[in-house]
């Protein structure tokens, strides 16, 4: 009866390890995006008058009807980074300079002539940003105040 016992646990052991094996092989990497975010406009960025960027699931992006972001953060170094890990593919990003120093989380209750730029090619549209499990994508936006929240 020893033996068996002893040969129960000898496998169990084998198949608990087996199995903490193959679930380390299957559990997924996080995603990870790192944003650097600058401002060419007339403002300074410092800890009162941040950059501010968020990062949506959808490319609906408006001053009234966007949805909430799935992450926001605030630099208070012009040409600083901010991580994140969203959770979802793809993103799309809008930034702000908080001109008036009054940090807002949620582009909603952002005030009026807000210099504020979309990720992408058109001012008008947010571009597509693609993440995949166990990489790095890096994005940058540059921004300046020719376009401003309405």
């Amino acid at each position: 009866m020893f033996s068996r016992l002893s040969m129960l646990g000898l496998f169990a052991v084998i198949w608990c390890s087996a199995l903490s094996l193959c679930i380390g092989q299957d559990a997924a990497l996080p995603v990870s995006l790192k944003v650097t975010l600058e401002y060419k406009g007339s403002g300074v960025v410092d800890a009162e008058h941040r950059l501010v960027v968020f990062v949506y699931d959808t490319d609906n992006i408006g001053h009234q009807a966007t949805p909430d972001p799935l992450v926001t953060g605030a630099t208070e170094k012009n040409g600083g980074i901010l991580d994140f890990s969203p959770g979802k593919s793809p993103v799309y990003l809008v930034a702000y300079y908080d001109k008036a120093g009054s940090y807002k989380a949620d582009l909603k209750d952002l005030p009026s002539g807000v210099p504020a730029a979309l990720h992408g090619s058109d001012p008008a549209a947010a571009d597509p940003v693609q993440l995949k499990t166990g990489q790095v994508v890096q994005v940058k936006i540059t921004f300046d105040d020719s376009i401003v929240l309405p």
